[in-house]
């Protein structure tokens, strides 16, 4: 497998962590900021979990790990807040 690394800076507008790709195997993000950054597999993500397309909340310094998911991921933050996401992705050399 081979491995990319990458990081994102997040604000209070829904943007694109990492696009689709069918080869990957695993993906994990780190929030390296201390604001929550909402998780989702699209721009329509917004920054509440009680909402239709509330995303995932990834708090400050926590990881998340993905297998054999190969859609996109974005994420957005609260307004007025910011934050950055490592991300390692690991595909099918």
């Amino acid at each position: 497998m081979a491995s990319t690394y990458n990081q994102v800076a997040m604000t209070d507008s829904a943007a694109s962590i990492i696009s689709s790709n069918t080869n990957r195997r695993k993906l994990i993000l780190k929030n390296t900021g201390s604001s929550v950054v909402f998780i989702g597999n699209d721009a329509s993500v917004v920054d509440t979990a009680n909402n239709a397309n509330g995303g995932y909340p990834m708090q400050g310094t926590a990881f998340l790990y993905l297998n054999d998911y190969t859609g996109a991921v974005f994420g957005i933050c609260a307004s007025g807040e910011t934050a950055e996401i490592s991300v390692i992705e690991e595909v099918i050399a």
